[in-house]
This record gives structure tokens, sequence and C-alpha cells, in this order.
């Protein structure tokens, strides 16, 4: 992991040796699959992630503030749904050329029409649980009781 020597003030990069060490140990524990996915320790991301940026500073020279120019997102599918959001490109300037500002708007305008099918999915969600969810558990219940009386009543008659 990279560290900050707060005395010295500097950034402590691993070698690339000892990256490779720490990815040999992370690959060293397989998690393996029972039929579905391969479960995700809860260090697992942490750690790997760790590694990834590790390699990225071996990579690319820091900014003044300590940041690359690359970011890495991992995602823990076991526990998250997917995002599907497009990158945004920077828009270097008022002059930026017309089909960057129209590809721009159109990944802008899709990342915000998918975010906001998520919250009406979970609004629908949210809705049959506390409206309709009762009444269909209310009619399956009847439903049940129905049976059940049918059931004894064919077995009292035919006992």
């Amino acid at each position: 992991m990279i560290e900050y020597d707060h005395d010295k003030e500097q950034y402590i990069i691993p070698t690339f040796e000892e990256s490779v060490e720490r990815l040999r140990q992370f690959v060293a524990h397989r998690s393996e699959s029972e039929g579905g996915w391969a479960p995700v320790g809860p260090e697992d991301l942490p750690t790997f992630l760790d590694i990834m940026y590790d390699i990225l500073h071996l990579k690319y020279e820091m900014d003044p503030d300590g940041d690359i120019p690359v970011t890495v997102r991992l995602r823990d599918r076991t526990k998250n749904e997917p995002n599907n959001f497009g990158d945004l490109p920077h828009l270097d300037s008022d002059a930026a050329p017309i089909e960057d500002l129209l590809y721009y708007m159109s990944t802008a305008n899709m990342n915000l029409a998918m975010a906001q099918e998520q919250v009406n999915r979970a609004y629908r969600m949210f809705d049959w649980r506390f409206r309709e969810g009762p009444k269909h558990h209310a009619q399956e219940a009847e439903k049940l009781k129905k049976f059940r009386e049918e059931y004894r009543a064919q077995e009292a008659t035919h006992g």
C-alpha cells in the first residue's frame, strides 16, 4: 500500500517486485464458486484496489497534490447492482468542438435516464411492497384458508 512519510513529506511507493509479491499473495487465496458467483471476502476489493494503485503509481508520476491521472473503481457484483454510467470527458475550454459538446450532453443525458430508471424501479418496489403487497398477501392467505377448509371438509366426508 502506498504510504505517506510525514517526517520526510513524501510518498513511499512499493517497488515493482513488492507489488508483484502482494498480487501473488492475493491470488494465492482463490475463492471457489459453488454454482453461482464465487464469494467475495470483505477485504478482497480494498486489498486488490491497493495493489492496483501501487502498480499505477509505478507507471504514472504524481501531480503536486499526490494524485495520478487514472482512477480505478471495483464493484462487488454479489452485493451491488451494475453501474452502467458512461464516463464524461473533460471539456477543456469554452471553445470545445460542437461534436464534443453533443457527445457530453448525450452521455450526461443517458446517465441521467439510467439513474432515473433506478429511482423509478425502487419506487415501484416500494409501492408494491406497501400498497399491493399487503393486498396480495391477504388474497393469498384467503386462498390458503379456503383450500384448507375444503380439504378438511373432504377429509371429514371421506374420512
